[in-house]
Parts: structure tokens; C-alpha cells; sequence
């Protein structure tokens, strides 16, 4: 009868541990987790990369405008925290081109969207990057900045490959 009822505890423990786990309940993982990540950046020479702070705009004048309006959503999971679930981060943009202007949202993680195709000027905006990552520790008390990237998906791109260049059209 005693093995029975070690046996039940057990299993009841596991179950626990389970439901624990399935809650999205997150665990420290480190106090000596870094405060922050460095902010986003691009390589010199990379015309294609931007990077926008909440609140403002960059302006290209074969693109037009694009205004980082605000972070609508972010539940990644703190550096110095063991998630389950990564979490997600969606931001909201406006592009504006000519007289025309569009509002939409690029987000990453699971089943969100990181492209943005824009018929008027016929060039994609890919969300590369969103700083800072949230922290447990040192809560997020700097505006948000995105790294994000203009491509012409009509454009070869030169890859580097095995030492040889070689153009690739997307």
C-alpha cells in the first residue's frame, strides 16, 4: 500500500511540474544575465539598412518616408530569463509616398510578418531587428529603435559564396 501512495505522489508531483510548465510560467536563468544588448546597427556602406526610433522618420527619395509610429505588442521573453515560448514583438509603421500614405505592422516571431511590400515604389521592408530586449532585471526604459532593411526583389544581390561573388536575383 505504501508503494501505491509514493507512487501516486509522484505521478501528482509530475503533473504539477507539467502544469507548470504548460502555464508559460518562466524560470531565472542567470542574475549575471547582460542589462542590455547593444542598440541595432548597420555595417558602413549598407544603404539599404535603417534604423528609426519611436516617434521618428528616415526618408529615401527613391522610397519615400517611413515613421516607426510605435510598438503595439512585445512579449519576447527577457534576456535573463529561460522561457518556454520566445514571445513575439510587432511594431506599427507608416510609409509615406508622394500623397499617399499606409499604415501597417511587421512583427517577429511565430506567425507574424517581418516583409512589407510596397507596390507604389515596388520594394519590399523586411523588420530586422527590435532593440532593446525586454530584461527582467532592468526594465525597458529607453525608446524602442528597429533595424530594418529596403531591398528591390527585381535587383541581383551579391552573395558571397565559397570566396566567389555571385549575383542572385530574390
Amino acid at each position: 500500500m505504501k508503494y501505491s501512495s509514493k507512487l501516486f505522489y509522484a505521478i501528482k508531483a509530475s503533473a504539477a511540474a507539467f502544469v507548470f510548465v504548460l502555464s508559460g510560467t518562466t524560470l531565472k536563468a542567470d542574475a549575471e544575465a547582460p542589462n542590455l544588448s547593444p542598440p541595432p546597427a548597420c555595417e558602413s556602406g549598407d544603404s539599404g539598412c535603417l534604423i528609426i526610433t519611436v516617434g521618428q522618420g528616415y526618408e529615401l527619395s527613391d522610397f519615400g518616408a517611413i515613421d516607426l509610429i510605435g510598438v503595439a505588442e512585445d512579449s519576447r521573453c527577457p534576456v535573463d530569463v529561460f522561457c518556454i515560448w520566445a514571445g513575439q514583438v510587432q511594431v506599427e509603421l507608416k510609409h509615406s509616398f508622394g500623397s499617399d500614405a499606409a499604415k501597417f505592422q511587421l512583427g517577429l516571431g511565430e506567425d507574424l510578418t517581418a516583409v512589407w511590400f510596397d507596390p507604389r515604389t515596388g520594394k519590399e521592408l523586411i523588420l530586422e531587428e527590435v532593440w532593446p530586449a525586454p530584461n527582467l532585471a532592468n526594465p525597458i526604459n529607453k525608446p524602442y529603435q528597429i533595424k530594418l532593411r529596403i531591398v528591390d526583389p527585381n535587383e541581383p544581390v551579391l552573395e558571397q559564396d565559397s570566396s566567389v561573388q555571385q549575383a542572385i536575383v530574390h
